[in-house]
């Protein structure tokens, strides 16, 4: 019976993660875009509803599970912290989409946008886009490659604006009172949402390449690969 080798702990973690964020990038820009196409169409049916609705809690269960494998797999620790401000976001938006489900299947519809009335909506998405940026800090730091870092922090600046810039949006929503405002809000804040998303999964995108270009050694030493 052959003896394990020491490398398959490092190459199963390596691989882990190559593909975390992948899965993390996809679902991000897929949800990002499912919740736009949701709010700016009424003419869905309420099945292909039931169908968007039930892929967008999907895909968030995907980003959760995907960000804490890469939290509890980075080097720096305090990427933990990050994860613990996104999954605020998660149970928040989860629990609104939640409501909707319910609602497209026949039941009530839901009694304004956000069903937690304990949180402030403002509050939850800067929580949320805090954990994102920290996780995506987390994996800027340990890229080792000058060029895929600063490519990953311009694009970790870009999720940070049009995050910030969607809680602003949020509480210009909640302070609007006549309807035609509130839909240009609405749509102003859901582009900055596929914005913002797509800004973290290019960071995520960039990480994960890295790590399948590295050597073992390189994403877990701190060692400059030779470029």
């Amino acid at each position: 019976m052959s003896e394990p080798s020491g490398r398959d702990g490092p190459e199963n973690r390596r691989s882990s993660l190559a593909v975390a964020p992948r899965v993390a990038a996809i679902a991000l820009v897929i949800q990002a875009l499912l919740q736009r196409s949701a709010g700016s169409t009424t003419s869905l049916s309420m099945p292909v509803r039931t169908a968007i609705y039930l892929s967008i809690a999907a895909l968030g269960v995907a980003q959760l599970a995907s960000l804490s494998s890469i939290a509890l797999r980075v080097r720096p620790r305090w990427a933990i912290a990050g994860l613990l401000a996104w999954a605020v976001g998660w149970v928040s938006s989860t629990v609104d989409v939640s409501s909707l489900v319910r609602w497209s299947l026949g039941g009530p519809f839901p009694m304004g946008r956000h069903q937690l009335d304990q949180i402030d909506p403002e509050l939850v998405q800067i929580l949320a886009t805090i954990g994102g940026l920290v996780i995506g800090a987390a994996l800027v730091t340990s890229i080792r490659d000058a060029r895929f870092r600063h490519s990953a922090i311009v694009l970790l600046v870009g999720y940070a604006a049009f995050g910030l810039s969607a809680a602003v949006t949020e509480h210009r929503i909640e302070l609007a009172t006549d309807f035609p405002s509130i839909a240009a809000l609405r749509r102003d804040r859901e582009l900055a949402d596929v914005i913002a998303a797509v800004a973290l999964a290019g960071v995520l995108w960039l990480y994960s390449r890295r790590v399948a270009a590295s050597r073992p050694r390189d994403v877990y030493s701190g060692e400059r690969s030779p470029e």
